[in-house]
């Protein structure tokens, strides 16, 4: 679910890092907006934020693709990554998650900007990781993982009923 690779040009030499990446999505390639980003717009190479829809419909047609060419009936749909294989893993955990969509989403819920509102600056100093509006932003960041299960759901069912998603 988030290892959808990185180009050359990514990624940061460094222990057990293997630079450049041997892979990257054509959706990543086409839509570099959809790798998640920080507050600074710093990418989080190989993790897509699946806010955007066209994410979402990537990775379901990515596993649709692999049921119908191959008949794998039995997924697991990990939700690993090897992002600290390329670059410096998130050292928070709210660190990213500032995409266009979700700032958009924020601001039209709940009246906040958060690219401005001090609440979501995982570094200053009276970050509280348990204030009600940081709440709310994982909660819409969680929705959006939620439809990515429905879709994916969704997919697989359409070519066989019977396939199994763990």
């Amino acid at each position: 679910i988030y290892s959808d690779g990185a180009p050359v040009d990514a990624g940061v030499e460094g222990p057990g890092r293997m630079v450049p990446w041997s892979y990257v999505s054509k959706a990543m390639v086409d839509h570099p907006e959809i790798v998640s980003v920080d507050r600074r717009g710093n990418k989080y190479w190989m993790v897509p934020e699946y806010a955007y829809d066209m994410a979402r419909s990537q990775k379901v047609a990515e596993f649709v693709h692999m049921a119908r060419k191959y008949g794998i009936k039995h997924f697991i749909a990990n939700m690993r990554s090897e992002v600290s294989q390329l670059q410096a893993p998130a050292d928070k955990a709210d660190r990213f998650g500032f995409n266009q969509p979700v700032v958009d989403d924020m601001q039209r819920l709940h009246g906040v900007n958060i690219l401005t509102d001090p609440r979501f600056d995982v570094d200053a100093p009276n970050f509280d990781p348990h204030d009600a509006m940081v709440s709310k932003w994982r909660d819409l960041r969680g929705n959006y993982l939620t439809q990515l299960w429905r879709d994916l759901r969704a997919g697989l069912r359409a070519v066989d009923p019977e396939i199994k998603l763990a």
